[in-house]
């Protein structure tokens, strides 16, 4: 991974996996998507056809249509442990901060996610193996867990 100033953010292609990066602490993941290119009226700040502003997709956020909808899922889920499936949708940054930096992740750190990520979603079919033959009196316990080690 490397960290990137926004000027060089922008000129990210689309796909680009990145973080904010504030105050050192790294935030959640996120899929660049397509930069905007300044096409208004003149202002001081921005010159015509300078990039400007960026639409992204978080990776871990139950994407909701507003904060109401949000805090009424999250309420649902606590309380009742009911699952949300995580809706990704783009959304468009809005900040323009010309001094926020980004931590962008290189092809060897997205290959480390995946393999987690399977390792993850490897352990989660055994389980849910486990419970099945448990469920139905062929197997005891943790036995499906200590034959795959």
């Amino acid at each position: 991974m490397r960290i990137v100033d926004t000027k060089t953010f922008y000129s990210l292609p689309e796909g680009t996996l990145f973080s904010y990066l504030s105050h050192y602490e790294i935030g959640p993941l996120m899929i660049k998507g397509e930069t905007s290119f300044y096409s208004g009226p003149e202002v001081k700040q921005i010159e015509q056809g300078q990039p400007f502003d960026f639409f992204y997709t978080e990776l871990v956020y139950p994407h909701m249509r507003d904060d109401e909808q949000y805090v009424d899922a999250l309420n649902d889920m606590t309380t009742t442990g009911e699952s949300r499936p995580n809706m990704l949708s783009s959304t468009r940054d809005g900040c323009f901060d010309e001094t926020q930096m980004y931590v962008v992740y290189d092809k060897d750190d997205i290959e480390c996610f995946i393999a987690k990520l399977q390792e993850v979603r490897k352990n989660i079919m055994l389980q849910a193996y486990a419970t099945h033959l448990e469920e139905r009196g062929l197997l005891l316990g943790d036995e499906i867990m200590k034959g795959t080690k």
